[in-house]
């Protein structure tokens, strides 16, 4: 039998996200101290559609998250912040995505943090370069079922890797284990 991880060390509703055209996404509920995940998928767009639906979908999207979420109290975001692409459309899209985030959560007044690819995984998995299949499964073995790996890499962002580290076993977070590496508020 596995056991849930409930990120009950945050102290505020929280929303993590995967960016891309497949979104992933985590939100911890303080007041009912629960985790609800989904990837969303943001390419629904055929050839006559304009080039901003994309973007669009991600701003009507992440002001529905952040609605919900301030509902129940204050809310921050944490997202994975990506500092090298395969490809210029990639860069292109991540920095579309981003620019909707900076700007949705200034105008919600909401906290966000980016977080280095390198340390969800760390964090997750024991190594910072870990492969896709590897943080599914340390999602998995945290208690939670997943659609895809943006989903958990967002989910795994929500459990292991905000604010600060869980100890070895990812079922305890102590403050001490807190250290300068933790990532730096973008905003």
């Amino acid at each position: 039998m596995v056991n849930i991880i409930i990120p009950s060390h945050l102290t505020l509703n929280t929303l993590c996200l995967d960016l891309g055209l497949h979104t992933g996404w985590a939100s911890f509920n303080v007041k009912t101290q629960s985790v609800d995940s989904g990837a969303v998928n943001l390419n629904k767009c055929r050839k006559f559609y304009g080039k901003g639906v994309h973007f669009e979908l991600f701003f009507n999207f992440l002001n529905e998250k952040i609605e919900e979420l301030k509902c129940n109290g204050e809310a921050e975001v944490f997202f994975e912040d990506v500092a090298a692409h395969l490809g210029t459309d990639a860069a292109h899209m991540f920095g579309g995505f981003r620019a909707i985030l900076y700007l949705v959560c200034q105008q919600k007044m909401v906290g966000v943090t980016g977080i280095p690819v390198g340390t969800i995984k760390k964090m997750a998995t024991g190594k910072g370069s870990a492969k896709k299949e590897k943080m599914i499964e340390a999602v998995i073995n945290a208690g939670y079922s997943v659609y895809d790996h943006n989903q958990a890499d967002a989910l795994a962002m929500l459990l292991f890797s905000t604010p600060y580290p869980f100890t070895e076993d990812f079922r305890e977070m102590t403050p001490e284990s807190k250290d300068n590496s933790q990532p730096r508020p973008l905003n």
